[in-house]
């Protein structure tokens, strides 16, 4: 049960750590007026994304390390499980790709961003079992 909280808790802190990054990014690179993302259709999507500039492309990468991040890093501290961490990876980024497949992004940002979660929620792991340590001193 333990590990199942701690995979729930590292889930929301890392969604929530992507969804803050997204809102970053609207705020720095507002897309036109009127522009409805529901109602586009894939070559509209392409066009739209193709106009995004790299900084906006570079927010959201930071989001996703910095949710797979903290998202292993509060699920090893929950569990003190390894697995944890990869599980909340695994998962962060299953949603990463579903969001690829709706919405078209330039090659070299679906490559980049595939090697995002995992190792980042990894390194939180990782970080999280020093901490661990360090406090059972």
């Amino acid at each position: 049960m333990k590990n199942i909280l701690s995979v729930i808790a590292g889930l929301i802190l890392g969604f929530l750590a992507v969804l803050f990054s997204e809102s970053i990014c609207q705020k720095m690179y507002p897309f036109a007026a009127g522009i409805d993302f529901s109602k586009a259709d894939r070559e509209t999507l392409t066009f739209i994304m193709g106009m995004v500039p790299l900084g906006a492309f570079m927010t959201l990468l930071a989001g996703y390390a910095f949710g797979s991040f903290f998202g292993g890093l509060v699920a090893f501290l929950i569990s003190g499980n390894k697995f944890s961490p990869i599980t909340v990876g695994g998962i962060i980024m299953v949603g990463g790709i579903i969001n690829l497949v709706m919405i078209p992004h330039p090659l070299w940002f679906i490559v980049i961003s595939q090697f995002m979660y995992v190792p980042f929620s990894l390194a939180g792991g990782k970080i999280g079992s020093l901490i661990k340590k360090r406090h059972h001193k």
